[in-house]
């Protein structure tokens, strides 16, 4: 699926992945396909060069807490 992110952030919290602050962002995606909304909750990671995105859809999936414990157990080992 091709999208393109809007401004539409409605929600921004601090998350914490390896001792360290990630961001749970909840925002809509336009389809490029279907001219479609769609509503994405993504976790963004930044740790010096490492930038990490983990994409949960719907935002309110069954598997919400299995996606945050998905990317709280995320191990950046880089030098």
């Amino acid at each position: 699926m091709l999208g393109r992110i809007g401004n539409g952030i409605s929600v921004k919290a601090i998350f914490r992945i390896n001792g360290r602050d990630a961001y749970k962002v909840h925002y809509w995606i336009t389809s490029e396909e279907t001219t479609e909304r769609l509503n994405v909750l993504a976790i963004e990671y930044l740790d010096q060069d490492l930038y990490a995105r983990f994409i949960c859809y719907p935002w309110n999936s069954m598997y919400l807490k299995e996606f945050e414990a998905l990317a709280r157990s995320f191990r950046y080992n880089g030098k």
